[in-house]
């Protein structure tokens, strides 16, 4: 029976308990725990973190395209 599952499992538990200092959530949840894996008895994996600034930046973004329309439409005399 290969304990492997099991360590990686309590490795991942472990880190939900690890809050995300901006967000305020755990590492688990917000899924930036990626390719956790145990070599040679050390359990190894990436961090994806998103910065709160960049997420805020890509709101905006993201929002723009919707601003900019109303106001050419308010502009242009529409509704």
């Amino acid at each position: 029976m290969d304990a492997l599952p099991d360590l990686v499992a309590a490795v991942r538990t472990a880190l939900s308990t690890v809050q995300d200092p901006d967000l305020h959530r755990d590492l688990v949840t917000l899924n930036m725990i990626r390719n956790l894996r145990i070599e040679a008895g050390v359990a190894r994996f990436d961090l994806v973190h998103l910065q709160l600034a960049v997420a805020r930046l890509v709101h905006q973004i993201q929002a723009a395209p919707v601003t900019l329309s109303r106001n050419a439409l308010r502009s242009s005399g529409g509704r």
